[in-house]
């Protein structure tokens, strides 16, 4: 008996835990749960850092250095509880057009009084605009306001009034040419505005050198720029470059013309040529860096010797490249002949010493000031074929020692280099 009442009482005390536990988590879960009301609200609100001088119907407006910007009825807000971190359902309305409105709306969600909320205007897309201002009025003009609730009547909620600030800088971009001194207009059909390490592409309706940006502000980056001219390419880039929100910049950008295999001169030896055929100073500055430029001739055709090996053992293979290098847009690859090496030898800076021996030194200081990676294999007593056959069992293939390149007949059968050459 006295077994069974220790049983039973020690059932009663966890069957009392149990209930106590059960009652604590559903007071938990309870407060966890934030009431949920439906409001009305009706908040005074301007738009711009200058709303004042802003034009009364919906638009935006430059003013020096400020951008302001106006309300156009029916436009639509939404609404965050910041001390929350909760958005709100529903949308604030703009009752009337101009500097400055009335945004009134039914909101659910929870709210109390000194509560922090955040308003935002428009949800922006930057990657893709015309270039003008009525474009950015429709597409990028995201502003936001924060208010605080200073009452709650009922189900009517009163707040401080919302200034707005624009989330973006406007920048009206003309584009000179850097070569010309006069008329020198660029009209482009296509800016990439690359700034903070994110692309804007802007695609006006009709060729034009001013165009105006939308872009999300920053401090201290790096901002590039690529105008498509007709058939050609003009870049700018520079450094350290600050956009605040909410201002509006005026800016002369003098561009350089990026140049390609078909505009190519001896200026240009030593230039890295890219798959898609424009030149740069760098490999770095290419996408896809195929070749460099090693000679032009005076009717402006011209060479390129590739970065890299073709081929690191390979026969005469009847003076063809047994696998060709990636396309390069306006070029094609070939084995380099003897006088192909001949010429980018002397293209380079080099002399001839007789018919079978070159000074090299500029060939390979060229490719070697572009990266050692690029030189590494041209090393001394390294062989390399050309295409110039001597009979149906030999062809030249050019040889390098100190600076001094020298050309001499092998046997077709042996295994030698292979390093492809672009013509253009």
């Amino acid at each position: 008996m006295k077994k069974n009442i220790l049983h039973l009482y020690i059932l009663a005390v966890v069957l009392f835990a149990a209930s106590a536990f059960t009652a604590c988590s559903n007071n938990d879960e309870q407060a966890s749960v934030l009431p949920v009301n439906t409001y009305t609200i009706t908040i005074n609100a301007t738009k711009g850092d200058d709303a004042s001088s802003a034009p009364s119907n919906r638009a935006l407006a430059l003013d020096d250095t400020k951008l302001n910007a106006t309300w156009a009825a029916g436009e639509q807000v939404t609404v965050y509880n910041v001390t929350k971190s909760t958005e709100l359902t529903g949308n604030l309305t703009a009752l009337s057009d101009g500097a400055s409105t009335t945004l009134s709306g039914t909101l659910t969600g929870s709210v109390a009084v000194d509560d922090v909320l955040t308003l935002k205007f428009l949800s922006p897309d930057y990657a893709s605009q015309t270039g003008t201002l009525d474009y950015i009025a429709a597409n990028c003009d995201y502003a936001t306001a924060s208010v605080t609730v200073s009452s709650i009547d009922g189900n009517n909620i009163t707040t401080s009034s919302a200034s707005f600030t624009n989330q973006q800088a406007i920048v009206k971009f003309t584009l000179k040419d850097n070569a010309k001194v006069n008329d020198n207009d660029l009209s482009a059909t296509q800016l990439v505005v690359t700034a903070n390490g994110t692309s804007y592409t802007v695609t006006p309706t009709s060729a034009t050198n001013v165009l105006y940006v939308a872009v999300p502000g920053f401090a201290s980056q790096d901002v590039a720029l690529a105008a498509t001219v007709g058939n050609d390419t003009y870049t700018f880039a520079k450094t350290g470059v600050t956009f605040d929100n909410g201002k509006y910049y005026t800016i002369n950008v003098k561009m350089a013309l990026v140049k390609t295999l078909a505009n190519a001169t001896t200026d240009d030896i030593g230039k890295v040529v890219d798959t898609d055929g424009k030149l740069y100073n760098t490999a770095a500055e290419a996408t896809s860096p195929a070749a460099m430029i090693a000679y032009i001739s005076s009717k402006g055709h011209g060479l390129a010797i590739a970065l890299t090996d073709q081929s690191a053992t390979q026969t005469f293979y009847g003076g063809a490249l047994q696998t060709t290098p990636t396309a390069v847009y306006g070029g094609t690859w070939r084995m380099p002949s003897k006088e192909d090496w001949q010429n980018m030898f002397i293209g380079c800076g080099g002399s001839k010493t007789n018919d079978l021996t070159y000074n090299d030194a500029g060939f390979r200081a060229k490719l070697y000031a572009l990266s050692t990676e690029y030189i590494k294999d041209i090393s001394n007593d390294v062989w390399y074929w050309t295409s110039t056959a001597i009979s149906e069992s030999s062809a030249y293939g050019v040889t390098f020692s100190s600076s001094t390149a020298t050309f001499q007949s092998l046997s077709r059968s042996e295994a030698k280099k292979v390093r492809a050459v672009l013509a253009f």
